[in-house]
């Protein structure tokens, strides 16, 4: 799941592990996200998988997360993704920090409610782009 270009940018974070195996060792050490250099490296690669998750759809069409789901399904689009938006120690076990806003626009509700319908998550297009990176 990893880029190569992502891979090398662990490199000067941690040299024990390679790939996915040295984000897990990044995000497996105490307040990882108060270290500069492991902050920057980690925060492009979570944010795009934040983006892939939520963006993505199963063999049904739904959102593979339920609250993305129930935003969706109610007319609302993925709008903007917030980098260490919830810094709680729940906020780190459900999503390393990661938080993300849903937009209702009321112009939208009726048609983004359709396409979800149809099994398309309607996202900004900076989340669209995030999630193709």
């Amino acid at each position: 799941m990893l880029t190569h270009g992502e891979i090398s940018s662990l490199v000067p974070v941690t040299n024990e592990a390679a790939g996915a195996a040295a984000v897990r060792h990044l995000l497996d050490r105490p307040v990882w996200w108060e270290v500069p250099a492991i902050d920057k490296a980690l925060r492009p690669i979570l944010t795009r998988m934040a983006a892939r998750f939520l963006t993505t759809t199963d063999e049904r069409g739904r959102a593979l997360d339920r609250v993305a789901h129930f935003h969706l399904g109610n007319g609302a689009i993925v709008e903007r993704l917030n980098w260490l938006g919830d810094t709680s120690a729940n906020g780190f076990k459900q999503s390393y920090g990661m938080m993300v806003n849903y937009r209702y626009k009321l112009s939208d509700v009726d048609a983004n409610h359709e396409a979800y319908a149809t099994g398309r998550v309607v996202a900004s297009r900076e989340v669209r782009a995030l999630a193709k990176a």
